[in-house]
């Protein structure tokens, strides 16, 4: 027999079901489906860890995902070598495609950066307009269009460290975890959500961020089984 846990609705998708049920307004099957399924992408941990890794993009023979903290450390370092900017773009697309295998990028120092990131680009079997416009849609998902952006930024000055320290502090977890399997983009939904939640709790708008944004289709997902129930009551 299958665990009864596998079958546990989602804990926000009861409590809007059992408000309807309160009110008189029945709902289908479906109708649950869509609340659970919604409600398990804000409550379930493997689901948010999943997304906090970011969408891969393929080019060639390589897979290219969202910087992690430590992965931009590395590409901050190996790009003080040198200002010419197609060689940070291609030290970008190098960390890109290695920064799931953090260790692979400690093992090389930044004076050999740019000798690696090009042997790699040659196996790569992929044109520079490929390479760049892969590239560029890793960027997108962290709305960074200028260049990877330092989270330190979203945190009021904070050093890495003592960035790596609030955020476990303040959202669990260990400080590997944030620097090395999450992205930068996940990185600021969390800063962004423990401001909501202060700003929540000393008054004034929130911003906005993925629990928030859940809950919203929540709600009209709610709001549009009433429209439907009270539309039918009209016809009637």
């Amino acid at each position: 027999m299958p665990d009864a846990a596998q079958w546990k609705l989602a804990d926000l998708a009861r409590v809007e079901l059992d408000a309807l049920a309160a009110d008189g307004i029945s709902f289908t099957p479906d109708d649950v489906m869509q609340l659970h399924c919604i409600a398990a992408e804000i409550e379930t941990p493997e689901s948010r860890m999943a997304l906090a890794r970011g969408a891969p993009v393929f080019v060639g023979r390589a897979v290219l995902w969202p910087l992690t903290m430590a992965a931009t450390a590395w590409w901050e370092r190996a790009c003080a070598g040198t200002r010419r900017e197609r060689r940070h773009g291609l030290l970008l697309a190098f960390a890109m495609a290695h920064c799931r295998q953090q260790d692979a990028l400690d093992a090389i120092p930044p004076e050999r950066a740019y000798k690696a990131a090009e042997a790699w680009t040659k196996r790569l079997a992929a044109r520079p307009s490929e390479i760049w416009e892969a590239v560029r849609q890793v960027q997108a998902q962290d709305d960074a269009d200028d260049g990877v952006v330092d989270p330190k930024e979203q945190a009021s000055g904070m050093t890495g460290a003592s960035l790596t320290a609030f955020l476990v502090a303040a959202c669990g977890g260990d400080p590997a975890m944030w620097e090395r399997q999450v992205s930068i983009s996940y990185v600021r939904t969390q800063i962004r959500a423990v401001h909501a939640q202060q700003m929540a709790e000393y008054g004034g708008a929130t911003a906005a961020h993925d629990v928030v944004r859940g809950t919203r289709r929540i709600g009209l997902a709610v709001e549009a089984i009433r429209a439907r129930h009270a539309a039918g009551k009209g016809a009637v």
